[in-house]
């Protein structure tokens, strides 16, 4: 896939969509209001159970737009989110992979524990929806996280999560294969949904 024909930019138009989670995240504050995070658990039960949360929230809102469900099974996928997101914790950065081959969505969230910040990074990327003209389907720059999130042909997704301690986030990355946002495929990929509406704030 040439990269004329591939928008895999989804990170750019997610750091609009968060600008102002990034900017709240930079404020000082109070030492005695500021819950300490830890650090991923690598027990294995608790990493299956964040897999499952992903699969569920991406399920819950594709099924709305009649995208087939994805499954988590591919290791692989899981590896290269996991190993991105590591990377952007320890160098304190937030960016885009550079070599990644999969289709990708990133976040950077505020929250106590894994769960709740691969699940309100999920959610945070469908708000895009709202943003998305379906008259038009094409690449739209503040949709990109939703439309690679709902995009019908993508049959697995790979998620990566790490503690940036300095900044009090989780980084949040998903890969999807294969990749979506691909350029002349949106009006096929990317329905209306039957739902309308988002059930959360």
């Amino acid at each position: 896939m040439t990269g004329s024909a591939h928008f895999n930019n989804v990170q750019v138009q997610t750091q609009v969509m968060l600008q102002d989670l990034v900017y709240r995240a930079r404020l000082p504050v109070k030492a005695h209001t500021r819950l300490p995070c830890p650090p991923p658990s690598s027990d294995s039960s608790n990493l299956l159970g964040i897999r499952r949360v992903v699969v569920d929230e991406h399920n819950e809102f594709r099924g709305w737009h009649r995208s087939p469900y994805v499954s988590g099974d591919d290791e692989q996928l899981h590896r290269s989110a996991q190993q991105h997101a590591v990377h952007l914790a320890n160098s304190d950065r937030f960016e885009k992979s550079a070599s990644s081959r999969y289709g990708e969505n990133l976040a950077a969230v505020q929250g106590a524990n894994e769960a709740d910040a691969v699940k309100n990074a999920v959610r945070m990327w469908y708000k895009g929806e709202s943003k998305y003209d379906y008259k038009n389907p094409n690449y739209q720059r503040e949709a990109g996280a939703f439309t690679q999130l709902v995009w019908k042909s993508s049959t697995h997704v790979g998620i990566g999560v790490a503690y940036n301690s300095k900044k009090n986030w989780w980084v949040v990355i998903a890969n999807y294969n294969p990749p979506g946002n691909v350029h002349g495929q949106f009006r096929e990929n990317v329905l209306p949904p039957y739902k309308v509406g988002i059930p959360f704030g």
